[in-house]
């Protein structure tokens, strides 16, 4: 088991738990990125959201985070920024599921590929959500410099 310290207060999480939960929620995320990215479809609004997930390159993140949660030993820093991770992953599963939907219930509509349909709220949270992935990925990467080149580093945790 290992000890997560979350907003004061003590979590005891055992590794596998984390990692089966962060590649569950990996797992919906690319099902639903892939199905918005490549789905056809004939409106602009829908290629303008499109082209924005293309942007923003959570694909290529996902891929590199889900290499991380399938590795074995982590440290405690690794665990925390893991459920991190898996927080951050299941907030954006949230709004491409929002946004999944709005495509699917505008596709419903006579006349779809005339009409327009606004999810700009669910694009910006998504934007600002897709940022703090990149920091997280940042940090993560970061770490794994400097764990390999020393083998052992202990951060404290406060």
């Amino acid at each position: 088991m290992n000890m997560v310290l979350r907003g004061g207060a003590v979590a005891l999480f055992s590794t596998s738990i984390i990692s089966q939960v962060a590649a569950g929620s990996l797992n919906i995320l690319y099902n639903t990125l892939g199905y918005i990215t490549y789905g056809k479809t004939s409106n602009a609004d829908i290629e303008t959201i499109k082209s924005t997930l293309n942007s923003l390159d959570l694909e290529v993140n996902i891929k590199i985070i889900n290499e991380f949660i399938m590795k074995k030993d982590k440290t405690d820093t690794e665990l925390i920024l893991e459920n991190g991770l898996n927080d951050i992953i299941t907030k954006i599963n949230k709004q491409l599921e929002n946004i999944n939907n709005a495509i699917l219930n505008h596709q419903l509509k006579w006349f779809s590929s005339y009409r327009s349909f606004n999810v700009s709220s669910n694009m910006t949270e998504l934007k600002e959500l897709s940022t703090i992935l990149n920091n997280r990925l940042q940090m993560l990467i970061l770490m794994a410099t400097v764990s390999s080149s020393s083998n052992t580093i202990r951060i404290p945790l406060i």
